[in-house]
């Protein structure tokens, strides 16, 4: 069984320069589908490894701690702000 799998674009030219790359030093075509086996052949091997990379990612919501961490790295900079004075800056309008 054959199945699609969507990737985003930077992941795309990473698969296709390691396809080229893989076909350049064996000598003969490899497929994205044989490489990608490989790769999860690999990841398999070293699942832990792979495992503790994935669990150091954040989470997404965010916990209550991450969200007040976050809240509190704002330091006022002694300059007053409007919502026009932002939108000005950021956008050209206001």
């Amino acid at each position: 069984m054959v199945t699609s799998v969507k990737l985003s674009e930077r992941s795309k030219r990473v698969l296709d320069a390691l396809q080229a790359e893989a076909t350049l030093k064996a000598g003969k075509k490899v497929s994205q589908q044989e490489l990608l086996e490989l790769l999860l052949a690999d990841a398999k091997e070293r699942k832990e490894k792979l495992i503790s990379k994935i669990s150091k990612r954040p989470r997404v919501p965010l916990g209550e701690a991450e969200i007040k961490r976050l809240l509190n790295l704002p330091k006022s900079w002694g300059v007053a702000t409007c919502e026009d004075d932002i939108n000005k800056y950021l956008y050209g309008k206001g």
